[in-house]
């Protein structure tokens, strides 16, 4: 049995929403053509980077918050992966950096949608999915910074 468990879905994630984010991206700037311009991720973390080592902006980060399995043999596994994909943006604007936050959960979480058959065996298991947003901070450069979250839930069958 070759189990890739979180590690696969961490990774297959960061493959999709690489190549297909950028899409994304460019139809809400057509759609909202406001000024605010969103940039693809300079760069994917498969886990929590210190704000002090991330060096391109905006940046994302793919984590797998726990893993359920449900069923298991010795030649195969059923489990529920609950996933948070962060998007970290910095602006020198609060209400600015605040609408980007808003746009870029927004297109992760339709790109995530679209992502079924591009991502088996993974795929999407129903739960809840959850936006959530931080506070703003402020860093040494007078500028603003902070994330937003989505928390999906996702199954896969491995053997």
């Amino acid at each position: 049995m070759s189990l890739t468990l979180a590690e696969g879905v961490v990774t297959k994630l960061k493959t999709y929403l690489t190549t297909n984010l950028a899409t994304k991206l460019t139809a809400l700037n057509t759609e909202y053509n406001d000024g605010i311009t969103l940039v693809d991720m300079a760069t994917w973390y498969l886990g929590e980077p210190s704000i002090q080592s991330v060096q391109a902006w905006p940046a994302g980060v793919i984590m797998a918050e726990d893993v359920e399995i449900t069923r298991w043999t010795s030649s195969f596994t059923d489990a529920l992966y609950n996933v948070t994909i962060v998007v970290l943006v910095l602006d020198q604007d609060t209400e600015t950096l605040r609408k980007m936050l808003y746009r870029y959960i927004r297109a992760v979480w339709e790109v995530v949608l679209a992502s079924e058959s591009s991502i088996s065996p993974f795929h999407i298991a129903g739960g809840i999915p959850r936006f959530s947003f931080s506070p703003v901070f402020t860093n040494n450069s007078a500028l603003y910074v902070s994330d937003a979250a989505l928390t999906v839930q996702l199954r896969a069958q491995e053997t």
